[in-house]
């Protein structure tokens, strides 16, 4: 999906989270050390090519806000509050996060994958 956006843009705790699956997945011993440590590398190189958001208290304000409308956890709306921040006609969400899509959905932005 990102191969295809440009700009590839993101707030900054998706660079944590992306992370904390990471070290999850080895924890569970879902993959070996020699492998984290590969997908590490390709996060970060790829982290490099993002245009990382500015989370400014009006994002964080309106995060808040989409929590009270929408289900949605503190980061999940730091999310949406994001793209919502950029919004444009070319502007989708990318999620697997049927909560974040739903949210993302009422308003107003595109989301991918498409929610079933």
């Amino acid at each position: 999906m990102w191969d295809t956006a440009d700009p590839v843009v993101s707030s900054p705790i998706t660079y944590a989270e992306s992370r904390a699956a990471l070290a999850a997945v080895r924890r569970a011993g879902r993959h070996t050390t020699k492998v984290g440590s590969i997908a590490r590398r390709e996060l970060d190189r790829e982290w490099e090519s993002i245009l990382q958001i500015v989370v400014t208290d009006e994002i964080v304000h309106r995060a808040g806000d989409l929590c009270d409308r929408h289900r949605l956890r503190g980061c999940a709306s730091l999310h949406v509050a994001s793209a919502l921040a950029v919004r444009g006609p070319d502007v989708a969400i990318i999620t697997l996060d049927s909560d974040v899509g739903r949210a993302a959905l009422a308003e107003g932005l595109a989301v991918t994958p498409a929610l079933r």
